[in-house]
């Protein structure tokens, strides 16, 4: 027992935050969101940003005392992924996160300790030999369970978990859009590894698409129909393809 204690005090893991054009919705969104839940100034936070963007956000939030390092990267969403694969070492445990993410609403109210939480799902994914995690991607936490879960489940790219691997598969194509790169990421890690891992228990508190900059420069309802209709045919027997009123819809 003394052990495991010793391991979920200790167990080291990073922050990522991939951002583009949203130099002060950051300080507002999810940098307060890690504030809120004592993880700004506790972890190593870096925050990635293409080149043209680098002083203003290394101006605003380098900062080594509080563990923030801005990182020059790549503009674009699949060369920024892939870039932060390349980054950080073999098995590094990262915490992935949106620029734009308000908070989490958790279904268990008896441990609201965001940090101890990350700590447990970075264990019990070693355990399950788990690569991906996820949260319940609803923003809602009627849909929520108070279950862990392992199996064919989408990571969703605002809040997601990963136990670092370099294995050429899982390196998005950037030659493609970055449309449902969460899903391509999804599908690609239950693929080769046989499962993505869940707690069902906790899901965002975030407005998808609701935020000007990231990918919203982008024709987004023909790319997911298209990376919708390139997915089905790569993997049949994983997904299906819905038609909704004015776009695709993977499941």
């Amino acid at each position: 027992i003394l052990n495991i204690l010793y391991i979920m005090t200790t167990l080291p893991f990073v922050i990522s935050i991939p951002s583009h054009n949203r130099l002060e919705l950051l300080e507002k969104k999810t940098l307060q969101f890690l504030k809120k839940h004592d993880l700004y100034g506790n972890v190593k936070i870096y925050i990635f940003v293409a080149p043209e963007e680098y002083d203003d956000y290394y101006t605003k939030y380098h900062n080594n005392k509080d563990n923030v390092f801005v990182v020059k990267s790549l503009l674009g969403l699949n060369k920024q992924r892939n870039f932060m694969r390349d980054f950080f070492p073999v098995d590094q445990k990262i915490l992935y996160l949106d620029d734009d993410i308000n908070d989490v609403q958790m279904l268990d109210t008896n441990e609201t300790n965001l940090r101890k939480i990350l700590i447990k799902d970075f264990i019990r994914m070693k355990v399950k030999n788990a690569y991906l995690g996820s949260i319940n991607p609803t923003n809602n936490l009627y849909f929520c369970s108070n279950k862990i879960l392992d199996g064919l489940y989408l990571a969703v790219g605002c809040y997601y978990l990963e136990i670092n691997k370099k294995y050429k598969c899982l390196y998005l194509d950037e030659n493609v859009t970055d449309e449902k790169e969460d899903y391509r990421r999804t599908l690609t890690f239950y693929n080769f590894f046989g499962s993505v891992y869940r707690n069902d228990s906790i899901c965002v508190n975030h407005k998808y698409n609701g935020s000007k900059g990231g990918m919203h420069d982008q024709d987004r309802i023909k790319n997911n129909d298209l990376v919708c209709n390139q997915l089905r045919i790569k993997y049949p027997n994983l997904c299906m393809v819905i038609n909704k009123k004015d776009k695709l819809e993977l499941r």
